[in-house]
């Protein structure tokens, strides 16, 4: 058996614990990013500005489909950072084998949903013509990995919760290798380019599941993975549910609201798709370091609520708020003020590069606001009122992005005001989060808090 090497939340110094545990985990996400980056300069040279844009044409699809019950593994970490901060053995061992089971089961779940619904939601999107076949091919291949990528984000977020962030690294740069190795081969011997980009995808995510399981079941402790005695706990379940259900609603309602942007992008053309999925793909660069600092406050806030320390729950917030706004400030900046070089390794027009700048003025500039309500709804999740962090996304995100392009937009349709929506939408999330966590500090100070898990 394997030692776990982790990070222990509730002793010893909080602020180099928290980088020591975050910079892994963003490590993790930019290189996650950065092999997502290369299918698209894979494509751009080894194929035309139409493959990146069938492969951007997807992006909102995926992320409703499959990241919606992604946020489902949301629920298993709460409990899972509570039962460990409270030593308690036993319900973490159920939690683990119960989570398994789970990510396995809705990632079948999610390949038939979207594999299914893959013409109905790109014709939905207005995916234009000569992007939709090359579209389809993508979202086929994509979601029969669904599976895969359910298991290793359960599995990974167990390996997370418990305070080991270095394997999870090592496995998505494994994996991440895998899929750059299998991108170069399979593009030079397919005609389908895009349909090669997708089997290098498919083959990554099993070889980053297979690492994940593999760790789970040779290490020791309760975050053991027993598989010969594996078993299904319906009371955790239902509690995995209860805290889950509200941030696969959080989780679903981001793409869910950009369904109709994306449909007002592609009506820009194929220009506008490519240069969109460039700034995309460089946001996720940006939010590879509030992501980790996210985590960090779910995991070090979970544990510390579990272990009664609530000096270490205060101070675990403010650190890891203000390193997730720092960091997402500064990277956010450069990577505008310098946007035009970074966005032509993407893109192979001016036109496509410029589409990408304007939205990046209104998204990468001010992504620290992002950053913000990232930490606040984690430090929420960690106190169990994911509930209101899904209330929270159909008020600010859902109800307010369909407002501004049912009646802002066709007043202003210009590509500007698509993405002055997002900033502002953030703004009104940023109101209310900031609101609910002052009341949920200050019950929680006084002792008055109601205990949700």
């Amino acid at each position: 058996m394997l030692k776990a090497k982790t990070v222990d939340a509730t002793k010893g110094s909080l602020l180099p614990a928290i980088i020591i545990y975050a910079i892994p985990l963003m490590i993790s996400t930019l290189i996650q990013t950065l092999f997502n980056s290369i299918d698209l300069v894979v494509l751009r040279y080894a194929a035309d500005g139409t493959a990146v844009a069938s492969v951007g044409a997807t992006t909102t699809i995926i992320h409703l489909i499959v990241n919606t019950f992604i946020g489902l593994s949301g629920g298993s970490k709460i409990l899972l950072a509570r039962f460990i901060g409270a030593k308690d053995s036993e319900d973490t061992k159920k939690t683990v084998s119960t989570s398994v089971i789970a990510g396995f089961s809705v990632g079948i779940i999610s390949s038939i949903i979207g594999i299914a619904c893959t013409k109905m939601f790109l014709r939905m999107t207005n995916c234009p013509d000569d992007c939709f076949d090359s579209a389809v091919i993508y979202l086929t291949i994509y979601f029969l990995a669904s599976p895969a990528i359910l298991v290793y984000n359960f599995g990974s977020g167990i390996r997370q919760i418990s305070g080991d962030t270095q394997r999870p690294l090592f496995y998505m740069i494994l994996s991440g290798l895998t899929n750059v190795i299998l991108n170069l081969i399979l593009c030079l011997t397919l005609n389908e380019k895009v349909a090669a980009v997708a089997i290098a995808t498919l083959v990554s995510q099993l070889v980053g599941a297979f690492l994940v399981l593999r760790r789970l079941y040779k290490i020791e402790g309760d975050c053991r993975l027993d598989v010969k005695n594996m078993h299904f706990s319906k009371n955790i379940f239902g509690r995995m549910l209860k805290l889950g259900i509200p941030m696969c609603l959080h989780h679903a309602l981001f793409p869910l609201a950009n369904l109709q942007i994306q449909s007002a992008i592609n009506s820009f053309g194929s220009a506008a798709i490519a240069g969109n999925t460039a700034s995309v793909s460089m946001e996720g660069l940006v939010g590879s370091t509030s992501s980790a600092f996210s985590t960090a406050a779910l995991t070090f806030i979970g544990q510390n609520i579990g272990a009664a320390k609530k000096e270490r729950v205060r101070r675990s917030f403010f650190l890891c708020f203000s390193l997730a706004v720092l960091s997402s400030l500064i990277c956010g900046l450069l990577v505008y003020v310098f946007g035009e070089f970074f966005f032509s390794f993407y893109v192979d027009t001016k036109e496509a590069v410029a589409f990408a700048m304007v939205r990046a003025k209104y998204i990468l500039a001010f992504y620290f606001i992002s950053a913000m309500n990232g930490v606040f709804s984690s430090a929420l999740q960690a106190f169990g009122y994911s509930v209101f962090t899904s209330l929270n996304s159909i008020f600010s995100v859902f109800v307010l992005r369909v407002i501004w392009m049912n009646f802002i937009y066709p007043i202003f349709p210009t590509f500007e005001c698509i993405f002055v929506c997002f900033f502002v939408s953030w703004l009104f999330m940023l109101v209310l989060n900031t609101a609910m966590n002052l009341s949920v500090f200050c019950r929680y100070k006084k002792g008055t808090l109601k205990r949700i898990i």
